[in-house]
């Protein structure tokens, strides 16, 4: 699964819930991540501290080539 907004919306937790082998989370602003990540929900944030979680740190863009083929691509983020 490639994700990227799934944590601020607390998606990842339920995600985690089902048979995936990986997560890939990509977020844009690391330091606004940390910010985040400070400050979410305990459920959340242990569920960035899963095996199968990876956070990725950079552009969508340029994430989706560099990785393997996703059965799930979950965007969460709001209208431009």
């Amino acid at each position: 699964v490639l994700a990227t907004g799934a944590v601020a919306r607390g998606m990842l937790r339920f995600l985690l819930r089902h048979p995936v082998e990986r997560v890939d989370v990509v977020v844009l602003d690391r330091a606004g991540f940390e910010f985040l990540r400070q400050r979410l929900d305990p459920a959340d944030r242990a569920a960035l501290d899963d095996t199968r979680v990876h956070v990725l740190y950079g552009d969508l863009r340029r994430e989706v080539p560099r990785g393997a083929p996703y059965d799930l691509v979950l965007v969460l983020e709001p209208d431009p």
